[in-house]
């Protein structure tokens, strides 16, 4: 797949920002095995596969260097993930990642880790800077998709592909999570150039397949008028598309956004429903952690530091690589490689934390 993570990531944004010092040290910290320590990661629910594959990559950078792994999922539930990540912190392990529902609610039980000297990792998504700063906690590294180049991508081929008609828009979208709200924020901001395209509806899909379709029928019957729909995330995406199918409207109603799940990289592929979105890479986000929390616990590295990965356009023309991509890494037969992204640059992980660079056009 290296060949694969090569084509998709040409021309897209690969930066690294450095929260506290910009280099890794190495030689002057003391070096300690971590062989057998245990760690821990809470995503949101397993419905959709994109977080099946951040804990799947999660789970094999870790253990390749000997860490044990606990996994949980909240099932959607903003309560639930709070009471997993303080039930890690009782059972005394050594680092959890988080991918929050809500990046508001999550920051006490980040702070309670902090009161046990157990350091947190974010993936995905960041805690409110705002709550974290009044609650005095602190994580040691994020690692999340460009955001902001999600929304941007996924507005621009929207606009594109109008080129120049006016839209009636409705949106389904995330409203609790940082990731999703960036996101939005692009859109927003690029639509107050279009003043003739309106936004006429939005409805809170809770990134969950089955409530996505639902709001977004009650969407299209309340607002007849709508001829393009917006989506923040995967699971919006694929239940707007199911939502134009079961209303007939085929053809009346296009679809744009995030397409970071197979179904919606098929959509594209056929052209009839969804048009464009963009792509993001869940593997190298779980797998970037998985592998830095081993380097932190051995010793290797202590900066606090924040990396983003790609986010790049899916159209008709790269649907085929886009799809062929993510069915091999949501269907976790083992047999692909592990790629992480250090400081802007990706790498193949290999045992016992060996790298090797992967070069990109």
């Amino acid at each position: 797949m290296v060949g694969v993570i090569a084509v998709l990531a040409a021309g897209g944004v690969a930066a690294a920002t450095s929260l506290g010092s910009t280099t890794r040290s190495v030689a002057s910290l003391k070096s300690r095995s971590i062989k057998g320590m245990t760690v821990a990661v809470s995503v949101p629910q397993e419905v959709d596969p994109y977080f099946i594959a951040i804990t799947n990559y999660f789970k094999k950078a870790a253990e390749a260097q000997g860490l044990k792994v606990l996994t949980a999922n909240a099932n959607g539930s903003v309560a639930t993930q709070v009471q997993q990540v303080e039930s890690f912190v009782s059972e005394g392990v050594k680092a959890i990642a988080i991918d929050s529902i809500n990046d508001q609610t999550i920051v006490p039980a980040i702070k309670d880790a902090n009161r046990h000297g157990i350091p947190v990792f974010t993936i995905d998504t960041q805690p409110y800077a705002s709550a974290m700063k009044a609650e005095g906690a602190h994580i040691v590294q994020t690692v999340e998709s460009n955001n902001p180049e999600c929304g941007r991508v996924s507005t621009e081929q929207m606009l594109a592909w109008l080129h120049g008609k006016s839209a009636v828009i409705g949106k389904v979208i995330l409203p609790l999570a940082q990731s999703t709200v960036d996101r939005n924020a692009s859109f927003t901001s690029i639509m107050k150039s279009h003043p003739k395209d309106k936004v006429v509806a939005t409805v809170n899909g809770e990134a969950q397949y089955a409530v996505a379709l639902t709001v977004t029928q009650q969407m299209l019957s309340g607002h007849p008028n709508i001829n393009v729909i917006w989506t923040t995330d995967g699971p919006a995406a694929t239940g707007a598309y199911r939502a134009i199918i079961g209303k007939h409207l085929v053809g009346k109603v296009h679809l744009f956004g995030n397409a970071t799940v197979v179904p919606a990289d098929q959509a594209i592929e056929s052209g009839k429903i969804m048009i464009a979105g963009a792509t993001q890479f869940p593997s190298v986000e779980g797998a970037t952690i998985g592998y830095d929390v081993g380097q932190y616990l051995s010793g290797k590295h202590s900066q606090t530091y924040l990396e983003f990965t790609p986010c790049n356009p899916v159209t008709h023309a790269n649907s085929k690589v886009v799809t062929a991509y993510n069915t091999a890494v949501f269907a976790g037969s083992g047999k692909e490689p592990v790629q992480i992204l250090l400081h802007g640059k990706f790498y193949q992980f290999e045992a016992h934390g060996k790298l090797k660079q992967v070069s990109l056009p």
